[in-house]
């Protein structure tokens, strides 16, 4: 996205990640972060979810309703890229297991090191470009380091921290908020010209498996559940688009495929995560106070 819009888009995302990743170093120690990663049985199933089913879903629905190559490549392209770190802030809407939603979302980010290129290879209509070492960094740079930072202000600056975790469900809230509506503001019309070539029914198929399938991958803890529905819900729509405007610069349709699949990827989950955070508004425990009250 360029302009105006795109910049808001940008830069509120951006800061509502940072918020939520802060938020979770002042309010958690390494320990906590890292102990759920110590699961393997749910690693494993989330990551077979994200990495080999809904690759092979999205494929098998843009053939099976004949979706126009172009729109077919951009969906494609969101349903092989897992785990986005929006997730995070979905999961702690829906005061889930924000700490199991970082570190799947970390693990699964890593994956894609190796999935997206090998998925790209077999159904993509050209092998893309994949740039690793941005994939990296991008994930260093909005799921890693906030959380690194709060981890260190909680360590030297326990005072301030306190201070700054009572500010930081606000900005994240408003940051959010701005993001979202600056993607439905810019790219309204991609989704009415995709509209016709069932794009908008891919999309919403997709997300609501993958929503149902992280539900039932979840195990039976409640708060870890909604925390894996979201993290398989919200796919890396950033990497996407960027796999798009270098692979595909000239194809608008690709573009348009990639817009709409992310705006179902982020509205979706987040209405989910909003509604099922609102009724369990009553129950939340006082002990964690990074609960976004949006």
């Amino acid at each position: 996205m360029h302009g105006p819009l795109g910049a808001v888009y940008a830069l509120g995302a951006v800061l509502a990640l940072w918020a939520a990743g802060v938020g979770v170093g002042i309010d958690h120690s390494i320990r906590e972060v890292l102990a759920p990663l110590r699961r393997t049985g749910l690693v494993v199933k989330i990551a077979l979810i994200d990495v080999i089913v809904l690759p092979a879903l999205v494929w098998a629905l843009v053939n099976t309703l004949q979706v126009p190559a172009g729109y077919a490549t951009g969906l494609l392209l969101v349903g092989i890229a897992s785990a986005g770190p929006l997730a995070l802030k979905a999961a702690q809407l829906a005061r889930a297991d924000a700490v199991a939603a970082l570190s799947l979302i970390v693990a699964l980010e890593l994956a894609n090191l190796v999935a997206v290129p090998f998925w790209s290879s077999i159904v993509l209509p050209a092998r893309a470009e994949i740039d690793q070492v941005n994939v990296l960094l991008t994930i260093v740079a909005v799921v890693v380091l906030p959380l690194a930072v709060g981890l260190a202000c909680k360590r030297l600056a326990p005072v301030f921290s306190n201070r700054l975790s009572s500010v930081l469900p606000t900005v994240a809230n408003v940051t959010l908020i701005a993001a979202v509506g600056a993607v439905l503001l810019r790219d309204w019309s991609a989704v009415a010209d995709a509209a016709g070539q069932r794009v908008p029914l891919v999309a919403a198929l997709a997300v609501t498996a993958a929503l149902g399938l992280g539900w039932l991958a979840g195990g039976p803890g409640r708060d870890t559940r909604r925390a894996a529905a979201l993290v398989t819900g919200i796919r890396a729509n950033a990497l996407a688009l960027a796999i798009a405007a270098s692979t595909f610069p000239d194809d608008p349709q690709v573009r348009a495929g990639v817009i709409v699949f992310a705006l179902f990827s982020i509205i979706l989950p987040l209405a989910a995560a909003l509604l099922v955070g609102r009724r369990s508004k009553g129950v939340a425990s006082s002990a964690d106070p990074f609960i976004p009250l949006v």
